[in-house]
């Protein structure tokens, strides 16, 4: 990729415009960016293995902890750091629960839908298949096609269930 002129004392490199010295004089700057550009990177990434090559590494210490703070074991923040996460997540998937309870309630055959499909796999409510096709029956009844599909689906596994013991022979125990 080469520096392309824009106006007097002016270059675009790689979408960057930068000042010039005057024409026909290439500056440590200049020849900077042609490199770069040529290159197309200033500096290499990490490989697959993740490692950084040695001349990017640095020499940093680590931070110091706080004064008067204890350092925690990493293994108790790990486990603080999930207890939080699933705290979070419960209290995301509640909020997300309700708001549906109330747009389902307020006839939205989308949100019936939803709330049907948590009651029947018991995802943020306990598990209550016959509330949950009674919500998916409201919702197809408004024409939601994806509840009258599951409607057919669970009909067609009570037929399945239903013929399975009605057809199946009593085991007689051996005297």
């Amino acid at each position: 990729m080469k520096p392309e002129l824009l106006i007097p004392d002016m270059v675009m490199v790689m979408g960057v415009i930068l000042p010039t010295p005057a024409l026909g004089q290439l500056g440590a700057a200049k020849r900077a960016a042609q490199r770069v550009a040529e290159s197309g990177s200033q500096r290499k990434l990490p490989d697959e293995s993740g490692s950084v090559p040695r001349q990017y590494q640095g020499n940093r210490p680590a931070p110091a902890a706080p004064v008067g703070v204890a350092a925690a074991a990493p293994a108790a923040v790990k486990a603080a750091d999930l207890d939080k996460q699933a705290a979070d997540k419960k209290a995301a998937v509640d909020r997300v629960v309700a708001l549906t309870k109330e747009r389902a309630e307020k006839g939205r055959s989308a949100a019936q839908f939803d709330l049907g499909m948590r009651y029947l796999s018991g995802d943020g409510v306990p598990s209550n298949p016959k509330l949950g096709r009674e919500w998916i029956e409201k919702s197809a009844k408004q024409g939601e096609t994806d509840a009258v599909k599951k409607l057919k689906e669970l009909d067609a596994v009570a037929a399945a269930e239903a013929a399975s013991v009605a057809g199946a022979k009593p085991v007689k125990p051996k005297p």
